[in-house]
Order: structure tokens, then sequence, then C-alpha cells
């Protein structure tokens, strides 16, 4: 598998490794999670966007469209 080559500041990698060493982790691990759960974060952000405005155009009622996301969560197709 591919790795990248990420360069931080001294003072990026002290904060780093301190926050990795309190969640227990390592550092590898511990930057790996925060970089997946911020790609997680981007993709549910933009999916929910695109769902709301696919939904306001088609003058969906606020209840119908929090009821489709519900929906789609639990089916794991957002």
């Amino acid at each position: 598998m591919p790795s990248l080559n990420v360069t931080f500041a001294e003072h990026e990698l002290a904060l780093l490794r301190l926050a990795a060493a309190s969640a227990g982790q390592s550092l590898a691990r511990f930057v790996r999670g925060a970089a997946l759960a911020e790609a997680w974060e981007h993709h549910l952000r933009a999916a929910y966007e695109d769902m709301h405005r696919n939904l306001s155009e088609q003058g969906a009622p606020l209840a119908d469209r929090a009821t489709y996301l519900a929906v789609v969560a639990q089916e794991g197709t957002l």
C-alpha cells in the first residue's frame, strides 16, 4: 500500500504526538484515524448537501428530507 510523505512543523508534530499519547495510540495510527475521520465527514457533508439540493428542487417537505437521509444512512448508500 502506498504511503504519504506528509511534513509537519516541529510544534505541529509535538501536538500530534501529545494527542496520540493521550489517545493511547501510535502517532501513525492517530494521524491515519484523524485523516479518515476528516474524509468521512467531508463525504457525509457533500452527500447531505447533494441530497438537500435534490429534494429542495423537488419541493419535498422537511420531514421527507429527514426520513430520506435516515433511510439512506441506514442502508449505507450515502
